[in-house]
């Protein structure tokens, strides 16, 4: 009797773990890349992009970048995204929020470009 319960207890967790390892493989992650620009084509560096879930919950964080050598700035990324819905929640300050929602499916989405309600003003 005792012979049968230890092996029906080794095959149940043998089905277990072969369940959990199947399930970890099968749950692909992807990206979500984009960029932040005002009314007139500036990329907006060093502002916050908050990827929320469809309940509004904070899922991820992140800054766009900044300029580097008089070139770039204003991209993000989020990284290891599952699919579902999303939205991305931008709050530049002066030049205004935006949210944007998007979907994750199937691949990685990386061409968002989230557009300020205001122009960047320059400093004279």
């Amino acid at each position: 009797m005792t012979k049968i319960y230890s092996s029906l207890r080794g095959n149940v967790f043998y089905l277990f773990f072969t369940i959990f390892f199947v399930t970890c493989l099968s749950a692909k992650n992807y990206s979500i890349k984009g960029v932040v620009i005002d009314l007139e084509g500036n990329k907006i560096a060093k502002t916050t992009v908050l990827l929320l879930g469809e309940d509004g919950t904070e899922v991820q964080r992140t800054e766009t970048s900044k300029k580097r050598l008089g070139t770039g700035g204003g991209k993000f990324k989020f990284k290891k995204v599952l699919p579902g819905g999303y939205s991305l929640d931008v709050d530049a300050g002066e030049l205004g929020k935006a949210n944007v929602p998007v979907v994750v499916a199937d691949d990685d989405i990386s061409d968002i470009e989230i557009l300020l309600p205001k122009a960047k003003t320059k400093a004279k």
